[in-house]
């Protein structure tokens, strides 16, 4: 968007003609003669009335135009761009969400119908993401496997839009035993946080499986986070009902190792929450964002691109092809003896 830094410069728009209708006319004066022997390069330098009544118009709107021009680029034109996060003294937060095929169970109930466990986590976890704004926060998901899908950002908005991309069973290999990497998960989290030195570094983990698969287990996982002076809340996402199956249609028990999580959690110094239904699981998360308030409020800069040059080279470049018009000779002069000039 272009804008005008100084726009009041434009008040000076109106300030020729203001002069030419108030101030006095300078006095005719023709008492007496002077022959001037340079007159036809004070004519042709346009500082001598020597053209015709159109071209003293021509003349004048050029004039206009140039100094328009010159009163643009003093007005500062800029172009401002995109606003652009800066970095601030927030935390540094990864979310270790569960992706694994325990999370399609529709156990959760919401508004009095039950809801998939995946779907309340992301809801929960688009509104932490919201209240966190001076926080580079990233995403790690994981289901008997572990995969980054954010980096530590500012820009929450595309942090926002991954997490609601996560699917059940997309970080699922058939081939791999057991239900959930939680260690893994864990693991991979921590390692994203080691080196950045943002004065708090906390794991929010949300999980409904029992954490059984991967090669780390997720009590070590949570001892190096420790070692690391991270601290990892947990949220176990699971209703304590009987759930029916898919095929054949059955009743299942509905399985969380909450001794686990809670292990994970309470060994780094964090805490752990039950969520039983789709509330529990937003006020989990309200809860942390209050154990974990943010430090600053999210900045941004605009960048601005400078365009007074535009004007000012166009001013300067019609000024000089003005004066070297001017100095073409015969351009509609009139007979220089009766302007005053020589014989």
């Amino acid at each position: 968007m272009i804008s005008l830094q100084w726009p009041w410069m434009l008040a000076l728009l109106p300030l020729p003609l203001l002069a030419r209708l108030l101030l006095p006319r300078a006095p005719l004066r023709r008492d007496g003669a002077l022959r001037v022997p340079f007159f036809a390069a004070l004519a042709g330098a346009g500082v001598a009335d020597a053209g015709s009544g159109a071209w003293r118009g021509v003349r004048l709107a050029v004039l206009a135009l140039i100094f328009g021009l010159l009163v643009v680029a003093a007005a500062r034109p800029v172009v401002l761009g995109a606003p652009v996060p800066l970095e601030t003294d927030g935390r540094d937060v990864m979310l270790v969400l569960d992706v694994s095929l325990a999370m399609g169970a529709n156990d959760l109930p919401r508004d009095g119908l039950p809801r998939e466990r995946l779907r309340v986590a992301k809801a929960a976890l688009e509104t932490f993401i919201a209240a966190r704004g001076g926080d580079r926060i990233g995403l790690v998901v994981f289901g008997n496997r572990a995969a980054l899908q954010a980096p530590l950002t500012l820009d929450h908005g595309a942090l926002r839009d991954l997490v609601n991309e996560a699917t059940v069973g997309m970080a699922n290999d058939p081939s791999v035993p057991g239900t959930s990497a939680l260690g893994d998960g864990v693991g991979l989290a921590v390692r994203r946080l080691q080196g950045h030195q943002a004065e708090e570094r906390i794991l929010v983990v949300l999980s409904g499986s029992p954490g059984d698969a991967g090669s780390l287990s997720p009590l070590l996982a949570a001892e190096i986070a420790r070692s690391e002076g991270m601290r990892i809340h947990a949220v176990g996402i699971a209703s304590d009902a009987l759930m029916p199956g898919a095929s054949p249609p059955q009743m299942i028990p509905v399985y969380l190792d909450e001794k686990l999580l809670e292990g994970v959690a309470t060994s780094s110094g964090g805490r752990y929450f039950r969520a039983r239904s789709a509330e529990d699981a937003t006020n989990a998360l309200a809860e942390i964002d209050k154990l974990e308030p943010v430090k600053g409020a999210s900045q941004y800069f605009t960048p601005v691109t400078s365009l007074y040059y535009w004007p000012l080279g166009a001013a300067i470049g019609l000024s000089l092809l003005f004066a070297f018009v001017l100095l073409l000779p015969g351009l509609g002069r009139r007979p220089l003896a009766a302007a005053g000039g020589e014989p």
